[in-house]
């Protein structure tokens, strides 16, 4: 009897590794995916590009990307569509400062511990490449400036820039901590 209870709490423990690790990597999938991890991790959700609703579809855009993070600044965007606004409410104030029929926006927020991010001129630095060819951007509407927690949103003109057509979407800022280019990118579609 006593071995059939031993073996029926190696059976449970087994059963709760193998739920807590199912439920890590789901997690992980979430932040991965541009979605937002279950636990909180400082920061507030409105200022992060990352929040979103932990119900995201896998097929669903993801309107977030992240740099590697090179020279020590991290760089992550949201693109502020429709879409993205509905993926994560908190975009919604940003994003209703732009005029859809001339503008795309995205909420860029830099983070880093060395280095002062204040100094920058994002709309000189930046450029935006689609499938119909380059896009300047022509303002930045800051959030917070300080040199170590950057965040706004970064406008570009529309131009011929068609949101809903197959490809890529790139994003580069140049000469940011040393790295001569930082590229996000986002898979096109994005509506």
């Amino acid at each position: 009897m006593a071995a059939g209870f031993v073996a029926l709490v190696a059976v449970a423990w087994f059963y709760l590794q193998a739920q807590q690790q199912a439920s890590s990597g789901a997690a992980a999938q979430t932040v991965a995916s541009g979605g937002s991890a279950p636990a909180d991790q400082g920061g507030s959700a409105a200022a992060s590009p990352t929040a979103t609703p932990p119900t995201q579809q896998p097929d669903a855009p993801t309107y977030v990307a992240e740099d590697e993070g090179a020279g020590g600044v991290n760089v992550r965007a949201a693109a502020l569509t429709p879409g993205a606004v509905e993926q994560d409410p908190s975009r919604a104030e940003l994003a209703d400062t732009l005029d859809p029929a001339t503008e795309v926006g995205f909420l860029i927020v830099f983070e880093t511990h060395a280095g002062d991010l204040s100094k920058l001129d994002l709309v000189a630095l930046s450029s935006l490449d689609s499938p119909d060819g380059e896009h300047r951007a022509i303002r930045w509407v800051g959030e917070d400036d300080s040199s170590h927690h950057r965040s706004g949103m970064l406008v570009f003109e529309r131009g011929g820039l068609e949101l809903a057509a197959i490809g890529d979407l790139t994003l580069s800022i140049r000469d940011v901590a040393g790295v001569p280019s930082r590229t996000l990118t986002w898979r096109l579609p994005l509506q």
